[in-house]
């Protein structure tokens, strides 16, 4: 009876256990598997930045002096010093009298041998002369063709015109002297493109590349806080035979502030990685 007891007991007990279990048990919550995005940042050496700084020298990008292929007295130059002036424009002229007399003079000896051509034909055709006869007046016409040509070439040669929009930088003679051919008269520079030339050590030169080149200035001391951006447009094949330096031309577009002219001194930045 006692072990009947003991196991009733026992019974009762596991049963009350178990109740007891499953109402404190609680539901599960299953965790958050989202993917949580990571920033990645690859990591880099910092580019060794060097700048190099050279004395600069600004210079037109194009330049010419005028000069006239004919001699006579100067009759004409309407342009200035400082003067700006349009492509086309009469630069200078001589005196064009003695050169229309020379077409003139031309003309009509191109008529007489015209004439005389004709004439002897003619008479070829009769079998009146022979025919070396007619061949030398042909090359006697032939030539009082091209002397005509001369005379207007020399005609219009003794005008100049500015061959591009120019600047005039420079006048070498004054009015109303006689020039002889070859002569300067003016020179005009190129108003809308500048260079400035700097002199570079043959050591950076023969290692430096443009892929190297972070940044290239130029700065003026009448403005100190402002920086004039540069391009590269020619180097010198041959070393200075002194110095040992290579001359390099950079372009800077003209500035539309500051009155930038040839032979001012600027200082160039070169910013190298």
């Amino acid at each position: 009876m006692a072990c009947v007891t003991k196991a009733s007991y026992l019974l009762i007990a596991c049963a009350l256990m178990l109740a007891l279990g499953c109402d404190r048990r609680s539901e599960l919550t299953p965790a958050d598997q989202s993917i949580r995005p990571a920033r990645v940042f690859i990591v880099r050496e910092a580019a060794n930045v060097k700048d190099y700084h050279f004395v600069g020298r600004v210079a037109p990008a194009r330049s010419v002096d005028m000069t006239f292929e004919v001699s006579g007295p100067l009759r004409e130059l309407p342009v200035l010093e400082g003067q700006t002036i349009s492509a086309g424009a009469l630069v200078a002229a001589l005196d064009t009298r003695d050169f229309e007399l020379a077409v003139r003079e031309a003309q009509v000896q191109l008529q007489l041998a015209r004439q005389d051509l004709e004439r002897k034909r003619s008479v070829l055709a009769q079998r009146g002369i022979a025919r070396s006869v007619v061949d030398d007046a042909q090359s006697n016409f032939e030539l009082q063709q091209v002397r005509l040509q001369q005379a207007r070439e020399s005609l219009a040669d003794a005008r100049l015109y500015a061959p591009f929009d120019a600047f005039v930088a420079r006048r070498y003679v004054d009015n109303f002297v006689t020039i002889q051919a070859g002569e300067k008269i003016v020179r005009l520079n190129d108003p809308n493109r500048l260079l400035v030339v700097a002199n570079v050590p043959e050591n950076l030169f023969a290692t430096a590349t443009s892929e190297q080149v972070v940044d290239m200035y130029a700065e003026f001391d009448f403005a100190p806080d402002v920086r004039f951006p540069l391009e590269q447009y020619e180097a010198s094949g041959e070393a200075d035979q002194v110095a040992q330096t290579y001359e390099v031309s950079l372009q800077m577009p003209r500035p539309q502030d500051y009155n930038v002219l040839p032979g001012m001194t600027a200082t160039v930045t070169v910013r190298l990685r």
